[in-house]
Order: structure tokens, then C-alpha cells, then sequence
């Protein structure tokens, strides 16, 4: 089975193939309900599924939604349940090869930024 979750703000980060997480943010203890966020205490996260797909919207985004195989694990979140996600180790993990680099920076934000600094580790990939 699959479900399409509407999300107002995509993390930019989400791919294909990472797998999302559910926590309800607040949870009933024998004392009563605990907002999670608050006391820092997240007992119940729950795999959903890997997101396969995003789904077109209705609103200005054109991405403003996700496709997830919950399959396996038959949950579906709840209204106002904290999503996160995981991406596989093995993705992601490649450094820069070549004779020189060019980065660009970009602040996709409203707002300005200020960069305080800026690292990294260069190494000779070819000899």
C-alpha cells in the first residue's frame, strides 16, 4: 500500500529511496499526556515507509507532497505527527573528485544570512 502524505514545506533534502519516520508529539504516560518536544522524550518513533515518489500539488509549490510504501509497515501517521527522515549510508557519501572546484552557495531562505565560515578537506585524488 501506499499513502501521499501533503507536507506545506518539503525538507529539500528528501530523495527517492530515504525512509520516513513518525512520532506523535504528544503521547498519554500513567501520569497523563506529555508533550514529547518538551520533555525530550520519544519513546514511540515508528518507520513508515520509503518515500517513492512526490506528489504535484494544488498550492504554489510544485512538489507538495510525498509518496511513501508503508507496506511493510502498514502505519500511517496521525494529523500532526512530527516526520522525519533517515537516507541510506551508503548514499550520499562520495567526496569531490577532479583538478580543482567551484562551489556555489545559495540561501533559499526569505530572509539574509550571514556565513561565518567555511571548511574543507581537499585531497589529491590522482598521482
Amino acid at each position: 500500500m501506499a499513502i501521499t502524505i501533503i507536507i506545506n514545506n518539503i525538507n529539500e533534502s528528501v530523495e527517492i529511496g530515504d525512509i520516513v519516520y513518525s512520532v506523535p508529539t504528544t503521547y498519554s504516560s500513567p501520569s497523563g499526556a506529555i508533550d514529547s518536544f518538551i520533555e525530550g522524550n520519544f519513546p514511540n518513533i515508528v518507520e513508515v515507509g520509503e518515500v517513492i515518489s512526490f506528489a504535484s500539488g494544488l498550492v504554489p509549490s510544485p512538489w507538495n507532497g510525498i509518496t511513501i510504501d508503508n507496506t511493510a509497515s502498514g502505519v500511517v501517521p496521525n494529523m500532526g505527527d512530527f516526520l522525519m527522515f533517515s537516507k541510506d549510508k551508503g548514499a550520499n557519501t562520495s567526496g569531490l573528485l577532479g583538478y580543482y572546484m567551484d562551489i556555489d552557495f545559495e540561501n533559499n531562505s526569505k530572509y539574509p544570512i550571514e556565513l561565518f565560515q567555511v571548511g574543507t578537506i581537499a585531497e589529491t585524488s590522482s598521482k
